[in-house]
Formats: structure tokens, sequence, C-alpha cells
């Protein structure tokens, strides 16, 4: 018999059945009523010889092929018959593919194996294929001339389609980079050069465990301990020991961190009756705010911390101040002593105001402000009268936009006092004056419920705000001042547990004013400044002073106290700020060795 005919007889054979029955075969298409189970596209295959399905990714063809059944997660191949020509394995990502038997070949999809030969995918059919030459003209179906008889077209799998492919280790179907999955659909690691949720920092090729500086190979910062002196360190060891040849805090115990630069300069024109100040960064110059039993004050300093624009007044009565940058305003909270009312609003860089004020419910004093990345806007928080009106004990947060309009809140957080909003690259935290000492609690806002309260800092605080935060990475760092010692402690953020301290740097006997904390991102240390003296409160002599301190994120302190300021007459309080270069500190004296009711900034250089 002829080769040609004896192939071709099983499928005339077909067709003198159909013919009987009354089917008019010409007319049929093999896809008719076909719908892969709503997860393929029906393929015909040429010359009568049937359909099958082109399944999308994550399904494979069953019920002869005419259907789409998802893959088991579990175990991949289950149900995968490669059409019975082949055997289904898994590959290194995961997921099944068939190997098919000589003479076939996977389709697209790589769960089904076809003949080899198949019009349109490039091999012959006139060297014994199981498919025949539709012409008779001994041309090969698929050579590309105008005989041939092309495969339906069945768009490929692509990365970014949501779904993961053969040779894919994830797809999530979007276009961010520095999420679960890589714009080219590889799983997160340690050295792709894209810094993830768990990583510090990753440099890709250039992370190194011996370069100073650099990202280490576990895609964490160089810190103290590591063996390499990085900046900021004058010498490394390998550990973290002290009473070596090398100090635990990588620097001298009696050299200093950090130096003044030039002299103080006055920033308010003598308009001051005794709020402390508060400074930010806008990335071109500061902002300094300050209370008083007037109005709430406003100075915009340039880059070197000398005054620029007048010097403005906010509509509402000060007292106690807050400020923070946003990102293209500040935003400022007020609490005025006589009526403990506490008020937000937004400036323009240069103090001009731009929304607000707003009035927070209730009665309250004390306020803090932070600015959320997290959130797109800020967090104020305030102590407020409970119920009874008894006294000021109960702490609230609430969340308002850049127009200064409460979004979300107030809500309560916990019962103290002095409450400080701390803005985390995935969550919210406030720390204030409680029980005990000062507490912490994290969560994502506004779930309050989802944080637990943690003593951060067993410490006596007193009523009148000696208490700051400051987050680096997912770290939070608390201080506080007892009359005998300035303290700190470190609270991991996302365990929501003590991660370092008590820390008693001495230096001062006051308890009555509020230190103030500020990190250098990315240099690896912070700056805190507080005020000096004899205390219990600030003096009524000239003993009083402005210290500065460098501190590691785990709160240990890099070598010596820095006086930024010395002879205050009951200097009121001290905030910090960060450049990017430099810090500036703010301070408020009464007198002594400064001019009478005068803020004066003092630029700090650190030497680390």
């Amino acid at each position: 018999m002829d080769a040609d005919l004896g192939r071709r007889a099983p499928v005339c054979a077909a067709i003198a059945v159909l013919l009987l029955s009354g089917c008019d075969c010409g007319a049929r298409n093999p896809c008719d009523d076909v719908d892969c189970s709503g997860f393929g596209r029906c393929a015909a295959l040429p010359y009568d010889l049937g359909a099958y399905c082109v399944c999308q990714p994550g399904f494979h063809p069953t019920g002869g092929g005419l259907e789409c059944t998802t893959n088991d997660t579990s175990d991949p191949c289950e149900g995968v018959t490669c059409g019975g020509h082949g055997d289904c394995e898994v590959s290194p990502e995961g997921l099944p593919f068939c190997v098919c038997v000589p003479g076939w070949q996977a389709d697209e999809s790589g769960l089904w194996c076809l003949p080899d030969g198949t019009p349109g995918d490039g091999g012959s059919l006139d060297d014994g294929d199981a498919l025949p030459d539709a012409s008779g003209d001994g041309d090969a179906d698929a050579d590309g001339d105008a005989h041939d008889v092309p495969r339906p077209d069945i768009p490929p799998a692509v990365c970014g389609d949501g779904v993961r492919n053969l040779g894919e280790g994830c797809d999530d179907g979007n276009a961010i980079n520095d999420d679960e999955c890589r714009n080219d659909c590889s799983l997160p690691s340690c050295g792709d050069g894209v810094v993830s949720d768990v990583e510090e920092c990753d440099d890709g090729p250039a992370n190194s465990d011996t370069e100073p500086d650099a990202c280490r190979t576990r895609c964490v910062h160089p810190v103290c301990g590591d063996g390499v002196v990085d900046t900021g360190e004058r010498c490394d060891d390998g550990n973290r020991a002290g009473g070596d040849s090398c100090p635990a805090s990588c620097f001298p115990d009696d050299a200093p961190p950090a130096e003044p630069i030039g002299e103080p300069v006055a920033a308010d024109d003598g308009f001051n009756t005794g709020g402390a100040p508060v400074v930010d960064w806008n990335g071109d110059g500061w902002g300094v705010a300050w209370g008083s039993r007037g109005p709430l004050y406003f100075r915009a300093l340039d880059a070197d911390a000398r005054p620029v624009g007048p010097l403005v007044t906010a509509p509402v009565e000060g007292g106690s101040a807050a400020l923070a940058w946003g990102e293209n305003s500040f935003a400022f909270a007020s609490a005025s002593w006589s009526h403990h009312e506490v008020s937000a609003g937004t400036l323009e860089a240069l103090g001009a105001l731009r929304s607000g004020p707003t009035w927070m419910p209730g009665v309250g004093e004390n306020p803090g402000i932070a600015w959320s990345g997290a959130l797109a806007g800020w967090i104020l928080a305030y102590d407020r009268e409970t119920d009874g009106g008894e006294t000021l004990t109960q702490i609230v947060a609430a969340r308002i936009d850049e127009r200064s309009r409460v979004v979300e809140g107030p809500v309560r957080i916990g019962g103290g006092l002095n409450p400080v909003p701390v803005g985390l690259r995935s969550r919210v935290a406030i720390v204030w004056s409680g029980v005990g000492g000062i507490r912490y609690r994290g969560f994502v806002w506004p779930y309050v419920a989802s944080g637990t309260e943690t003593l951060a800092l067993p410490s006596r605080v007193v009523r009148s705000g000696a208490v700051d935060a400051e987050a680096y990475d997912d770290f939070v760092l608390v201080a506080g001042m007892d009359g005998d010692s300035v303290l700190i402690g470190v609270v991991d953020a996302l365990a929501g547990t003590t991660a370092g301290g008590p820390f008693a740097l001495g230096g001062t006997g006051i308890e009555d004013r509020r230190p103030d904390l500020e990190a250098a991102p990315g240099r690896g240390f912070l700056g805190l400044c507080y005020e000096t003296g004899p205390g219990p409160a600030g003096g009524s002599d000239d003993e009083d002073g402005i210290g500065f301190r460098v501190l590691r994120p785990d709160g240990t302190p890099v070598g010596a106290e820095v006086l930024v300021a010395a002879r205050l007459r009951n200097a009121g309080g001290c905030g910090v700020g960060w450049s990017g270069t430099e810090f500036v500190v703010v301070y408020w004296s009464c007198g002594g060795d400064a001019e009478w009711n005068t803020i004066y900034a003092q630029r700090v250089r650190p030497l680390l």
C-alpha cells in the first residue's frame, strides 16, 4: 500500500462514517461548542484531525484536551497528561511542563504534545511525519511558502501578565520593582540591587563585607562591630565589647564626635516669652517655631541658619509648639497655656499661612506632630482631659491632610502625658510619659488595637514634657530626663519590643525640659540635644547650658558630650534638626551670657 495512502486511511474511514450519518464534514468546525472551560482558547488542527485547548498560564488541558483545569500547586503535574504522548515534569520554579516522546512536540503552553510537523511549527511533513502534505505536491507545509497552513495565533505568556509561568519565580502583574516580585518576574534576593522591605540596603555587585561604608552582603548597613572601619569610626575590632583595643562605640570615649560651626545666630528679634523652640529642614533651609504667652511664632532660616524673610505669627495662641515638614509645607501644632486648646495648620516654607488653623475637639495640651510618608499626611498627637475633666491624662491621635483637615480620628492611644508621634516606613508609633516611665505603641493606622503597648524606658519623668522619640529605619529611640540623667531606650518597631537600653548619659540634673532627637538617615547616627544644669528645674542663675550627643541607632553614645551653649539663665529647652550634612540646634535663653528672651540657632558639624 502506498505509504501516504496508509497514513490517510484512518482519517478517510472516520470521514466515511460521518458522511453515512448525514454529517456535512466540510462545514463542521471542530472548535464548535468547545469553550476550554473559560480558561483557554480552542485551536483547530488541520485536515479534520480534531481540536485541543491552548490553556492560559496556570491551567492545563484535561478531558481529552478540550477542557482547562487549574494547576495543583501542591503537585503541579497532577492531571497533566501531555495528550498521552509525553511525561510531565516540574521546573525548578515549581511549574509543570511536558517532555514529549519522539515525533511529538509541546505546544506553546508547554502542557500538551502535538505531532511533530504540525503546520506552522517549522517541521517537515514529507519525511514520515504523522501529518500529510496538504497539496500533494511534495512541498513541506511549514517551509514558509504559500502552501503553508498556519497554526492558530496563540498569544505567548509574558512576564507581567499576573500568572507565574514557566521560567518565572513570580508574577504579580504590576510594574513596581521594589515589592515582593521584581519586574523581570524574579523573586527578591539580597544582591539584586533593589532594596526590599526586609533589607536595609542593596547595592548589587557593590555589596561588600570588606569595603568601608559599603552595603554588606547580608544587605544591612555597615555598623560598629563588623570589623571594617567605616566613616564615623576611629577603629573596629569586630565586636561591641568595651575594655579591649577598641571602645564599644568604635570611637574614643573622650573624643568629641561633633563641633559647633561659627557663632549662634539670633532668630527671633527678641519676641519670645518662654516657649521651647522646634526646628525642621525643608530641603533648602530651616523652619523654626516656638510658643509664647501671645501667638505662635515662626522664622525661616537659610541653609546656614541665618534668618530669611520676616518673623511670622500664626493666627493661634502660642504655648507648647510642634513643627514638621511634609512634602511641600510645614505643619504646626500649638496648645495655648491659658485655654488648653490644641490647634493645627500648615505654612509655606517662608511662613505664609497655607491652611488652618483647625481646632481639635476637647481640652488638650502638649501636642506633637510628625510626617508619615506611608500615610501621605501628618499625625497629630496630644493629651486631653478625660470625661471626668479632672486631669489631662488621655493620649489621642488624629491624621490630618495637607490642608490641615482631620481625615481620621482622634483615636485614643493610651493614658498619660506628653505624646510624641513618629512616622515609620510601614506604620505609626506614639511615645508618651505614662505609668512606670515612657510608653510606646506602634500600629498600622488607624488600627490602634493592632499594636501592643510597651514600656520603652522605665524612668521617672515629670509632667512638664521631658520626652522625645525618633525613628531610625525600623527602630524607635526614646529619650527622657529624670533629674539625674538623660535616659535612652530603643524599641524594635516591627516586633513592638524593647531592643536596647536604658542607657544613662548623665550630663544634667534637670527634669522639666524636653530633650530632642533627630536621625541622620544613612549616616549611622542620631543627634540629641538637652538642657544641662543642676536642676531639678531650669535654674534661675547662670548655670544652665545646652548639651549635644551623637548616638548610634542602638542607643549607645559616640564620644564625649559637646557643649553647644553655656552660662544660660533658665534655658527653655532645645530642638535639633538634620539637613543631610549637619545639625542645627535651636534653644531659648532667659539671660546669662545670652540676650534676654532670645531664640538662637547653632550649626553643629558631625566629625564622624
